[in-house]
């Protein structure tokens, strides 16, 4: 599982610069967070190379929700958490994601790298 990133701006920290090509052993890494309409909410993704599918914390996130569910998925850990939706959901213009999982539990969202 790869983090995109957990970083939240705030204006009273100075940003230091950080040169991650200069790091040895680590890859380059993207750095991205959801921005909506409820401006207090910023949500981080993460690639996950194990999950099955794309799955989002918010229904707002959805630009058009498929269903309305009552299903669980069962996380690596064992422990099952409730699906309440399927939709779409856009990233960019050109990346958009059908049959997204909406995960109200969780404080990120992941996008299936498989």
């Amino acid at each position: 599982m790869a983090l995109l990133s957990v970083t939240q701006p705030s204006s009273s920290i100075p940003n230091p610069q950080v040169n991650n090509s200069c790091v040895s052993g680590m890859a380059t890494c993207f750095s991205t967070s959801t921005h909506s309409s409820h401006p207090t909410h910023i949500s981080p993704w993460i690639i996950d190379t194990g999950a099955t599918d794309h799955m989002i914390c918010c229904t707002f996130l959805f630009i058009s929700i498929i269903a309305t569910i009552s299903y669980q998925v069962k996380l690596p850990n064992g422990q099952d958490v409730p699906i309440t939706h399927i939709g779409v959901i856009r990233l960019s213009e050109h990346l958009v994601f059908t049959h997204a999982l909406c995960v109200p539990s969780f404080n990120f969202n992941l996008l299936s790298a498989k």
